[in-house]
């Protein structure tokens, strides 16, 4: 049981993800017809700037126009394709979503890769809902109101992290098209360079890339939404499941969590070693907490009020290294570094317990907590 539960997170976690501009780890879906067409409704065009009026259009407009679109998008169906180059390594993937941020609604169909294919998840803000048509199983997974974010555009979170400045006119495909970065503010952490080229009458992006380096590796995640319809009336069928009377249904429960003032108080309350952190100046706790179940798990998370960062001590074994991870050498212990575009995790293992240090701080950083870490 608990190989199947460790399969089906890491799945949601692959299809949720959003550590990336790109959702680079993200699984892509297949259309079906199980649910009712959609028509075409009116669709009001924020404040346009035409790349004809001029070499350089205003920018400051492009801009306001573009997190008008992000912030007023009633609904949309696309198919995003993307491409994560990591070395020498390339990783495809391709998804079917429709989305209506109205009421927080989400269906999205795997294409690719074939493994995964046909594989639907369903999220609102209750639960998320996976179906694995070749497992012949349906995991929910609930989560609190509030909690779903972003909806398949990663660029609505970015939004909230990032100052938008225009950077020109730029072709793409053969047509003109508003390419903007994003600057990252102070709870953005990395060497991310991202960017995206913003369609001249809608300001939806078309495409996004984003290119980080971690160590002597070039990660590279390009997304392209494809398809796209917006302002689609979408029918609630679309986010419902048909699936076989034979398919297994499970929900995922989540173990309680008991939550303290301090550490000190959480040390009390377990037999887990949970160090303390040498934090960089200017954090603090602003939260400590522990979940009971089979894998105990004592989290402390720290901020500055911009950034954030998450310590997590649990006994077992720590979760797969990523082929990417990079080995790092601290006090005579091995553990593995890994960089996203938002920060990025050191994890390792001492005798029962595994630690995990996380969060929207650069890789020296993250390295030197995890060296202040006694082990158990």
């Amino acid at each position: 049981m608990v190989h199947r539960f460790l399969r089906i997170a890491v799945l949601c976690l692959v299809l949720l993800s959003s550590t990336t501009l790109a959702g680079c780890l993200d699984d892509a879906g297949t259309a079906t017809d199980a649910a009712a067409p959609e028509t075409t409704a009116d669709v009001t065009t924020p404040h346009t700037v035409s790349a004809n009026e001029s070499a350089r259009p205003d920018g400051a407009a492009v801009v306001a126009a573009f997190r008008e679109r992000m912030s007023s998008l009633d609904s949309y169906v696309a198919t995003r394709r993307t491409n994560v180059t990591v070395g020498e390594n390339v990783t495809t993937s391709e998804v079917r979503l429709w989305v209506r941020p109205s009421d927080r609604q989400l269906r999205q169909e795997v294409v690719a890769p074939r493994e995964r294919a046909g594989t639907v998840m369903l999220r609102n803000e209750s639960a998320t809902t996976v179906y694995e048509p070749d497992a012949e199983q349906v995991t929910t997974f609930p989560q609190s109101a509030g909690s779903v974010t972003m909806l398949g555009l990663p660029v609505q979170s970015l939004l909230e992290r990032t100052t938008v400045e225009f950077v020109g006119v730029a072709a793409l495909d053969g047509e003109d098209h508003y390419k903007v970065r994003f600057v990252p503010n102070e709870s953005m952490a990395g060497n991310a360079s991202l960017v995206a080229w913003l369609d001249t009458e809608t300001y939806f992006p078309q495409r996004l890339v984003s290119t980080s380096t971690v160590g002597d590796r070039v990660y590279t995640s390009t997304t392209t939404f494809e398809d796209l319809r917006l302002g689609v009336a979408i029918d609630d069928d679309r986010f419902t499941l048909d699936v076989p009377a034979d398919v297994e249904w499970s929900e995922h429960e989540t173990p309680a969590v008991t939550t303290f003032e301090r550490v000190e108080l959480l040390r009390t309350n377990t037999s887990l070693h949970v160090p303390a952190p040498d934090v960089p100046t200017g954090f603090a706790l602003g939260r400590a907490a522990l979940s009971a179940g089979s894998v105990e798990r004592a989290t402390l998370r720290y901020t500055n009020g911009s950034a954030t960062l998450h310590v997590l001590v649990r006994n077992g074994t720590p979760r797969g290294t990523p082929s990417e991870a990079e080995s790092v050498t601290l006090d005579g212990r091995t553990v593995q570094y890994v960089g996203t575009d938002t920060g990025g995790y050191v994890q390792w293992r001492c005798g029962d317990q595994s630690y995990v240090v996380s969060g929207s701080l650069p890789r020296g950083t993250l390295l030197e907590i995890a060296a202040s870490m006694s082990c158990a």
